[in-house]
């Protein structure tokens, strides 16, 4: 006779077939709350969670100072001015909204403009895509803005309202590359004039 040992690994069985095993037992405790967030876990984008960010751009501005024709000067000024525009801004994160401040300047054809805002957004994280909305508000100046018919430039300084609408792609964890538009709208008064050399 087999030991005792063997005939209890031994399975039971009669005519060369063997009865089925006990079925493992389920061993997951979890609720359904927890194993949904546990799925939602493991299906976001896996970046964890960001508190600071830094942002610099570079890009093409078109601007009409349509504000700035007629009465500021006489013979008018040259309003319409395209050109590169740079900046870089820095802020804070939490979950889905942003709080930062941006610097924007550019030498444009006709004058040089630059402006300095506080900026909220909304950003959804979709996997590595993340696009966004973001709302701003600031001081604007221009500068050396020439008059077309005398020799005579001013500068101009007031506020300046943003938005813009883009999206972000992270290409790893802390680095993203990213493409947006948006408009500002510009209230600039007359801040003085000189002669042109």
């Amino acid at each position: 006779t087999a030991p005792p040992e063997q005939l209890k690994e031994k399975p039971l069985g009669a005519g060369g077939l063997d009865a089925p095993g006990s079925m493992a037992e389920n061993k997951d405790n979890r609720t359904e709350v927890e194993k949904e967030l546990d799925e939602a876990d493991q299906e976001d984008s896996g970046r964890g969670l960001e508190f600071v960010w830094v942002n610099g751009e570079i890009g093409f501005q078109a601007i009409d100072l349509t504000a700035l024709s007629g009465p500021l000067v006489a013979g008018g000024v040259e309003s319409g001015s395209s050109g590169l525009l740079y900046g870089g801004a820095i802020g804070m994160r939490i979950l889905y909204f942003t709080l930062g401040a941006r610097f924007r300047a550019g030498s444009l054809s006709s004058y040089d403009l630059w402006s300095l805002a506080l900026e909220g957004g909304m950003r959804l994280p979709l996997g590595e895509l993340e696009p966004f909305v973001t709302l701003g508000a600031g001081v604007a100046s221009a500068s050396n803005v020439r008059a077309s018919a005398s020799n005579v430039t001013l500068d101009a300084l007031g506020f300046d309202l943003r938005a813009a609408l883009g999206a972000d792609y992270y290409l790893s964890d802390t680095f993203s590359v990213g493409a947006y538009t948006g408009g500002d709208f510009l209230f600039l008064s007359r801040k003085g004039t000189s002669a042109a050399v």
